[in-house]
């Protein structure tokens, strides 16, 4: 059986592959966390890396956690494909209303893994130091809600 933080990360990810379908990205991946991303070859660039999330929890009722999972999307661009920041900022929008458009993370399984709803945000956009990179980080907060027995 599928993990609550499992399948929120395989619909996040199914989100990420339909901007793949649509060529908004031109590739997407999950971190191994073998290897510094910064120093990964790639060779298609919007490039989307989905992270591990870091988790936090608070309890809401003597029944129920609310667990919000913050799943960080890594997404770098070559240099020397961005016109203006325009590009990059059309990019930030339309990775954003995708996830606003689908709020409880359905991606393509037809259930909502975050039923407590989600929230995507995003960094700023700059270069990485060292390399041909301009990154920036889309920031999916997915809260799920898991029922509890307290002893």
């Amino acid at each position: 059986m599928a993990t609550k933080i499992s399948t929120i990360k395989a619909n996040i990810k199914a989100i990420l592959e339909a901007l793949q379908r649509q060529e908004i990205l031109r590739d997407v991946q999950v971190d191994d966390l073998k290897k510094n991303v910064f120093t990964r070859n790639f060779s298609k660039f919007p490039v989307a890396i989905l992270t591990t999330p870091a988790t936090t929890a608070q309890v809401e009722t003597n029944t129920q956690n609310m667990r919000t999972y913050a799943f960080e999307i890594l997404v770098l661009l070559n240099r020397d494909e961005i016109t203006d920041s325009d590009q990059v900022e059309d990019l930030i929008d339309t990775m954003l209303n995708a996830f606003d458009n689908d709020v409880t993370l359905k991606g393509d399984s037809g259930v909502g893994a975050a039923d407590g709803g989600s929230e995507p945000s995003s960094s700023g956009a700059g270069p990485v130091e060292g390399t041909n990179y301009t990154a920036f980080s889309i920031l999916v907060r997915a809260k799920a809600i898991r029922d509890i027995t307290l002893t």
